[in-house]
């Protein structure tokens, strides 16, 4: 009878999964270093067939542990990859609503890269934040020195910008309308 320890890619990625979701980061770290691939490689491989990495999935599963232990120990290029809706991890965070992400991706991560990109929709994630009817997310983004460039934000299919996003979004508040128009 012959004993096969190596376990498939799939196992690891299923397991990688399992961990997210149970927020596990004592388990997910084993299961990082037990499969012995280079980190950053293994950060930006995609887990599922909508090409969300294992930070979007963490953001996705609000798994603040592992997210911590992530957004201390990703690069840029992680960060900014998309998955198949073309949000990045800045973006997917400002849809699930995780200030706390954002505020953490903003203020240690930024690069223009990052808050500049557009989803499949044509948002950037500025954008997104105005579409949530979030007040304090639109907040964050408009306290960064960047906050010129994000009021004038223009969606990439329609070219919309964001007081008119804030005016026809189906979460409209009048707060955040306010807000943009000062």
């Amino acid at each position: 009878m012959s004993c096969n320890n190596h376990k498939s890619p799939g196992y690891y990625k299923s397991l990688l999964l399992e961990t997210i979701k149970k927020d596990d980061l004592p388990t997910f770290m084993a299961t990082l270093k037990e499969e012995q691939t280079n980190y950053e490689r293994k950060l930006s491989e995609e887990l599922k067939s909508n090409k969300n990495t294992i930070l979007h999935e963490a953001v996705y599963w609000n798994s603040s542990s592992i997210l911590n232990f992530l957004l201390k120990n990703s690069n840029e290029c992680v960060i900014n990859k998309q998955n198949s809706d073309g949000n990045n991890i800045l973006n997917l965070a400002t849809l699930k609503q995780l200030d706390w992400v954002v505020d953490k991706i903003i203020t240690h991560n930024y690069s223009n890269e990052i808050c500049s990109s557009c989803n499949s929709h044509g948002d950037t994630p500025f954008l997104s934040a105005i579409r949530t009817g979030s007040q304090t997310l639109v907040n964050l983004y408009l306290i960064n020195e960047n906050t010129l460039e994000y009021i004038n934000d223009q969606n990439k299919h329609n070219y919309y910008n964001s007081l008119h996003v804030a005016v026809t979004t189906t979460n409209k508040n009048f707060k955040i309308i306010k807000l943009l128009i000062e």
